[in-house]
């Protein structure tokens, strides 16, 4: 049984199209409930991969364009080179070090958890666990 509040998450969500990304904020801006990108994580936590009800979640990501996804707690690494992968396939463009190419210059507003440091960029090289050739993949990629 969903909320109210994530059911029109949800809807927020089915209306991304294919090849394109917003941020918890944004969603949380379109449902009316300015600030509250986290209530939009915890929304769309129940979601998985086989069982998502029509929800692209991978389609939303963090503010800096970083992806990020629930089910990486549970399935570490592969979730998150999973959502890659889907975004990727949709026709999202990445930068060197795995972020939402439109949104990677991005930096976090305020003290939040994460580090507002500058990644190194990474040259193009192929993954080994994935497929085909990507751009580096934190995930697997030996590290430097």
């Amino acid at each position: 049984m969903t909320t109210e509040f994530q059911q029109r998450v949800y809807d927020a969500v089915r209306a991304i199209p294919r090849g394109e990304t917003r941020t918890y904020g944004d969603i949380a801006e379109a449902v009316g409930s300015p600030g509250g990108g986290i209530a939009v994580g915890q929304a769309l936590m129940p979601l998985t991969f086989e069982d998502n009800d029509g929800v692209p979640f991978w389609r939303v990501v963090l503010h800096d364009g970083e992806v990020n996804t629930a089910a990486a707690e549970a399935e570490w690494p592969d979730a998150i080179a999973r959502h890659r992968r889907m975004l990727v396939d949709e026709g999202v463009a990445f930068t060197n070090d795995g972020r939402v190419a439109r949104l990677a210059g991005r930096r976090q507003a305020s003290g939040g958890g994460r580090s507002s440091q500058r990644r190194p960029v990474r040259e193009p090289e192929p993954c080994w666990k994935h497929e085909k050739v990507q751009y580096s993949c934190r995930d697997c990629a030996p590290s430097r």
